[in-house]
């Protein structure tokens, strides 16, 4: 059993090794002066490469056949109705005070479709350079923007291009980003490469588990030259890189095809970076480099696991809700990343229910159990402005018996694929999400909610008090909340490194137990919102990622697998993580911890290692074998194989075996 004990503890540490030996290929953390292109999205055809956003409405994107100004493969955008779509690019070094240059060519049919370029700050957010629309005529054109870069929070810029139009194809080429000096000649252009890659993985967020293969579909334009070849570069988290079989591309200018990363280089669990480039025949770039990411992850256990430590806030897409739970993740709590228990959205009229049985059932399906949220109040109740924004649900209901009825309509609707109720997102916020509420309102709808949850569906269990400051557990407790509850929430963003005995969330931790002392047996815990803070603790594994903006990669890796550790060495039940819902702009400053078009960080794959080893078993307790190191022993059960022999046996036994995970 000993050396059962000491495997699992070198597999587990080896793993998070790997995933934390590699450092950034990054950009200096000054930004050097340029009169290249800046941007690595200059042939539109194939679509936006990896660390790119595109969203929009109403419009399709694909190569356009026919030349263009750049030869094959421009984007053709076509708008059905009024469309509209924006693209918008990582965030990048850039000098202020320097004059820069954007343009393209773009044209329209018919003509009237119109294009804005801008260049924003991207921490301050504000609009800060080439903020120029243009509008497109019936033949191709290049248009430009010349501007000096005023100074930026952190030096770091992003470009942003909106385009929009009704029943019209809109084409667009050539998107250029750079320094210049002295006049810009009327009949200037930009030198760009002739061909443009993009890389998407076939798995959602390209994360595949076990030893599932890797499959990739790669979109090529402009490569029309004979002997042409698609060359692929692969590294991974732990330091080791190939260069994949070239794959020959046909003369066309437009070609599409999928193939296998099946080298050694994607075997071992981590994260994978595959750098795309089109070569000529003579083997020289004809390419900007393109980039995508895929991640192994050990096989998760198996769902549902009520009792597992791991959630996430994630949108009820399949995609989505698949990537999650091959990352073992077990809970989601249906909060703002999908709405669908909230009663300012499913009562949009009295007595008129919206249900989402499909989205509910998608989740289970995968393996997860669901946190509902009994909160918010429909506006034609409170008398907000319909159309107030993401807040205006927010306001306290003024009629209790609407609450009362509203909680047994939703309880009872998800009797049993829903048993799981928190009552309120943070009301402590009485600016913003309990917006005319207060403590003693709070206790009324808790002990409502608990009463007619508990009638309506006696198997529900009822999240209360949802704390951050100490004042207003403090507050709630002393009015008569602790009956009305069996498990009490809150919760915690921290970009500080956990996982060090009393570290702050054992604090937290010990803060609530105690806490509710005075009332009773203190009721278990658990955090269901919350996170290593913002995006500059979660790190990137493209190759131009910037500490400076995304933090490395590692280190985030790291706070965000020690913050699960130490939820669950204080003693709480589940930690819910917030949030992958959003695939926001690369290197906005959020809480999103997933790249565009939803890539995955590296601080999901370090956690599906966390997962896959602990989850399922019982926490023990906490070794300090040497100081400043903590080992945390797990215990868990499992059954023995059946014995071979054909006489009659006894039962098999159940023995107890142990997992360590080691932090330092």
């Amino acid at each position: 059993m000993i050396s059962h004990v000491r495997w699992t503890a070198t597999l587990v540490v080896v793993l998070l090794g790997g995933l934390a030996s590699l450092g950034y290929a990054q950009e200096s953390s000054s930004p050097t002066p340029s009169s290249s292109n800046l941007l690595s999205f200059e042939r539109m055809g194939a679509g936006a490469p990896g660390g790119w956003k595109i969203e929009g409405s109403n419009y399709s994107w694909n190569p356009e056949v026919d030349r263009g100004p750049l030869g094959p493969g421009a984007a053709r955008i076509e708008f059905k109705g009024k469309g509209d779509v924006t693209v918008i690019s990582p965030a990048r070094a850039m000098r202020a005070e320097v004059p820069h240059l954007a343009g393209l060519w773009l044209r329209s049919d018919p003509a009237g479709a119109q294009v804005k370029v801008l260049v924003a700050d991207n921490d301050g957010r504000e609009e800060v350079a080439f903020n120029e629309t243009f509008v497109a005529q019936s033949d191709w054109r290049f248009v430009s923007a010349e501007g000096v870069l005023p100074k930026a929070t952190k030096g770091r810029y992003y470009l942003e291009l909106n385009a929009r139009g009704s029943d019209c194809v809109l084409g667009l080429d050539g998107l250029w980003l750079g320094e210049h000096d002295g006049a810009i000649a009327a009949d200037w252009r930009p030198a760009v490469h002739v061909a443009g890659v993009v890389l998407e993985p076939e798995a959602g967020w390209g994360v595949v588990a076990g030893e599932a293969p890797f499959n990739v579909r790669a979109r090529v334009v402009g490569a029309a030259g004979k002997g042409c070849q698609l060359r692929i570069h692969a590294v991974n988290t732990l330091g080791t890189a190939a260069d994949l079989p070239p794959i020959s591309l046909d003369d066309t200018g437009i070609w599409s095809g999928p193939f296998e990363v099946n080298d050694d280089v994607a075997k071992p669990f981590g994260m994978i970076r595959l750098e795309g480039t089109v070569v000529d025949s003579a083997g020289q770039a004809v390419s900007a480099m393109s980039e995508t990411l895929l991640a192994r992850v050990p096989e998760p256990v198996p769902g549902p696991l009520p009792e597992s430590y791991f959630g996430v806030h994630v949108a009820l897409r399949e995609p989505d809700v698949q990537a999650v739970a091959k990352l073992g993740y077990k809970w989601c709590r249906v909060h703002d990343a999908m709405s669908i228990t909230k009663w300012g959205h499913i009562e949009p009229e009295p007595d008129k229910w919206e249900w989402h049985d499909d989205d509910v059932a998608m989740l289970r399906r995968h393996g997860l159990s669901i946190v509902g949220m009994l909160d918010s109040a429909p506006p034609w109740h409170t008398g907000a402005k319909a159309d107030g924004g993401y807040f205006s649900i927010y306001h306290a209901p003024t009629d209790l018996n609407l609450w009362r009825k509203y909680v047994r309509q939703v309880v009872g609707h998800y009797a049993g694929s829903i048993d799981e109720w928190e009552v309120w997102n943070e009301p402590w916020d009485m600016n913003r999400f309990f917006q005319g509420g207060s403590p003693q309102l709070y206790v009324e709808l808790l002990k409502v909610a608990y009463e007619e949850a508990k009638s309506t569906n006696p198997k529900s269990t009822i999240i209360g008090v949802d704390t951050y400051p100490p004042m207003w557990d403090m507050a709630v407790l002393s009015m008569g909340a602790y009956p009305y509850y069996d498990l009490l929430s809150w919760h915690r963003y921290d970009p500080t490194l956990q996982g060090r005995p009393n570290d702050a969330i054992a604090r937290v931790a010990g803060r609530l137990r105690k806490v509710q002392e005075g009332y009773g047996e203190p009721k278990p815990i658990l955090c269901t919102e919350g996170g290593p803070d913002v995006t500059v603790f979660h790190g990137s594994f493209f190759s131009f990622a910037d500490p400076v903006i995304v933090g490395d990669w590692s280190e985030g890796a790291d706070r965000y697998t020690r913050m699960f550790l130490s939820m669950i060495a204080a003693g709480n039940r589940r930690f819910i993580a917030y949030s992958a819902h959003n695939d926001v702009r690369h290197g906005l400053l959020t809480h999103m911890m997933a790249e565009p078009a939803f890539l995955l960080r590296p601080m999901h794959a370090a956690l599906a290692a966390l997962a896959h080893f602990v989850d399922g078993a019982k926490y023990e307790k906490r070794l300090i074998p040497a100081p400043d190191v903590s080992a945390h022993v797990f215990s868990k059960s499992v059954e023995q194989p059946p014995p071979t022999a054909t006489v009659e046996q006894p039962p098999p036994a159940v023995n107890p075996t142990s997992a360590v995970w080691l932090s330092v």
